[in-house]
């Protein structure tokens, strides 16, 4: 059951959770992994599947190729709001930009479902609400 409201004041441990995800995800020699549960639910418009940690964790290089041959920079956390389910589970709404070379920036919506287990946060749910190979084989609006 629902316990709480929508709010756009992140609690501590989920701001703190982005922080270092946005920095991982920055950074070409780091990874998200240890972000996500050892399964998640990845949803886009086109497809929703279960996939393994490592399965994400390999293809993290590839989609960073993706993204830089776009002329795309690292993804920066522009705005988010929670809701908090129970005690364990977090439902977090995210705005993400980024710079695009020659164009406005970029910017990307997605939820995530979030868990607290064994005292951190793990992502169990990644609904990535665009298609991300469309949006990033588009020309880029000025």
């Amino acid at each position: 059951m629902t316990t709480s409201t929508w709010t756009t004041t992140l609690s501590p441990d989920v701001d703190a959770f982005f922080a270092e995800y946005a920095a991982r995800g920055a950074n070409p020699d780091a990874d998200s992994g240890e972000h996500f549960a050892e399964e998640f639910l990845t949803l886009d418009p086109n497809q929703a599947r279960v996939l393994a940690r490592g399965t994400l964790v390999a293809a993290l290089p590839a989609r960073r190729q993706l993204f830089a041959k776009a002329g795309i920079g690292p993804l920066q956390l522009a705005d988010a709001s929670q809701l908090d389910l129970d005690a364990r589970h977090v439902l977090v709404r995210a705005a993400w930009t980024a710079e695009r070379t020659g164009a406005q920036r970029l910017r990307i919506e997605s939820t995530f479902l979030l868990r607290r287990d064994e005292g951190r946060l793990r992502i169990v749910v990644y609904l990535n609400h665009h298609d991300m190979v469309a949006l990033l084989s588009q020309p880029a609006a000025r």
